[in-house]
């Protein structure tokens, strides 16, 4: 086939091929599919699918620090429409909260599957609408390089807020390009977007706040706009976060601890300190810079190409990757106060599609046949990418296995998440307020658990049952080795 008509085609097709490629990395990622237990990695997985349950039960969910809700309902959603296609097949099954407790995997399967799609729709419509105001081919290449230093794909089938905020983000910055790049006036249409993609995200996760700020760089943004947005977005948060109007008080709480704390959550674990700790700040300073390096080199490698151009149409672009480059710098400074990481910087990664068209255009106009090479390396970079990830997550999945050889006396769980016993245990204690004990007592009868506050031997109700004895074996999982080790008991 000719050449030429190869990449014409290319250009023609490349957002639904680009779309195509995410899947594909979506579902090597999902490796895990309806596993929810036994691995590393399940907090905040088990609180979520734990407190959609509460709702399922009529009850407020417990777990509201993002506040998160939005996958909290959307997981209650799932839960229900897929019990009751089981029970339409099989009348034997128990209530919804057993089956999804004990039976876990088609449940979570459901929900990852409807969490990718969703995902994939929304990049579809944010990369279809921002295609409309760039050239073509310099498009074609830039949203290849955009996909590979965009971190989104491991979030997105993650039972936790991340899937939602990452829609709502393209939804806003999908807007948010068409607006800075047309002088187009702001409609009630595209004030009820903005609207709803930050009540929603924000329902999800506070964060997302930290789009809100580039409101105020739109050319035709008014204030009238602004107030209409604000008014629309408080309405939509309030409708996403139903299920918690008499809890906003706790999560008040949190935020508040979070800003006024010190150290992983503002002490949260118990690691507060009554002084800001030099030391801490700056080990989570470098580690937020680290995994953010890529995304504020590109930045910044941008800035410096378009300070060597000066037409009004480079200005635009000029302008929206200072402000990201200085709010994502922002947020990496005021968040290495706590126990932070890149995963909440999510929100602002679409607007490196920005980044990526001046990089392209730049380098194609300098580099013969960089198109080919930024399409082929672009595609080796991304499936290798995926790869990586798949081999890490399998990695997580192993701690199942490596429970094995401690259990030759008589294993007791402490601290984590690390296989189905002890991730129900601390989701159910922690974030769903012992709603499930009674219902865990009864499917999982004798399994014991490791009160270190109390240094005794504990049940599903977290009541004491007995003293800790010399055929016990009693494990946790170390974060900094990321595997399980026995505890030493005096």
């Amino acid at each position: 086939m000719d050449k030429s008509k190869i990449t014409a085609w290319y250009y023609r097709n490349s957002i639904w091929i680009v779309v195509f490629i995410f899947i594909i990395e979506c579902l090597l990622f999902a490796t895990r599919w309806g596993n929810v237990y036994e691995f590393p990695g399940s907090d905040p997985e088990v609180a979520y699918v734990l407190n959609s349950l509460l709702i399922i039960e009529g009850e407020s969910p417990c777990h509201i620090d993002h506040p998160g809700t939005t996958m909290q309902m959307l997981g209650a959603f799932v839960y229900t429409g897929v019990y009751w296609l089981k029970l339409s097949f099989n009348g034997q099954i128990g209530s919804i909260v057993e089956d999804v407790i004990r039976n876990p995997k088609i449940y979570i399967m459901a929900q990852r599957l409807l969490l990718i799609l969703l995902v994939n729709i929304g990049l579809l419509v944010f990369l279809k609408k921002s295609s409309r105001y760039f050239r073509n081919k310099e498009f074609s290449l830039a949203i290849l390089v955009f996909l590979i230093f965009t971190p989104i794909i491991s979030g997105s089938s993650a039972i936790s807020a991340q899937p939602v905020l990452i829609i709502s983000s393209f939804l806003f910055t999908g807007l948010f390009i068409q607006l800075s790049f047309t002088k187009s006036n702001l409609s009630l249409g595209h004030v009820a977007i903005f609207a709803i993609a930050i009540g929603v995200g924000t329902a999800s996760k506070l964060v997302f706040l930290t789009l809100v700020p580039f409101l105020l760089i739109i050319p035709k943004m008014k204030v009238k706009n602004l107030l209409q947005i604000t008014a629309m977005s408080c309405l939509i948060f309030i409708i996403f976060t139903i299920p918690i109007l008499g809890k906003f008080n706790e999560t008040y709480s949190f935020i508040k601890q979070i800003i006024l704390g010190h150290g992983a959550y503002g002490g949260m674990f118990g690691d507060s300190q009554n002084e800001f700790s030099l030391a801490y700040y700056q080990n989570q300073l470098i580690y937020c810079f680290k995994t953010s390096a890529i995304q504020i080199v590109i930045s910044i490698v941008s800035v410096i190409i378009l300070n060597f151009q000066k037409s009004e149409y480079d200005n635009r672009f000029f302008r929206i990757i200072n402000f990201y480059l200085i709010s994502l710098v922002f947020l990496v400074v005021v968040f290495s106060k706590h126990h932070s990481k890149s995963s909440y910087f999510v929100q602002l990664y679409p607007l490196l599609l920005i980044n990526s068209i001046v990089i392209v255009r730049a380098s194609i106009k300098n580099v013969k046949r960089l198109r080919s090479l930024i399409f082929l390396g672009s595609l080796a970079c991304f499936l290798y990418l995926g790869y990586k990830m798949n081999v890490v997550d399998n990695s997580l999945m192993n701690n199942e296995k490596n429970l094995i050889k401690y259990k030759s006396n008589n294993l007791i769980r402490g601290n984590g998440y690390y296989d189905k016993y002890s991730s129900l245990y601390k989701c159910n204690m922690d974030y769903s307020c012992a709603y499930f004990s009674s219902a865990l007592s009864a499917l999982y009868p004798g399994i014991e658990f490791y009160d270190k506050g109390e240094k005794q031997i504990v049940n599903w109700c977290g009541e004491i049952v007995r003293e800790i004895d010399e055929n016990d074996t009693i494990v946790e999982f170390d974060w900094e080795l990321n595997q399980i080790r026995e505890i030493e008991i005096d």
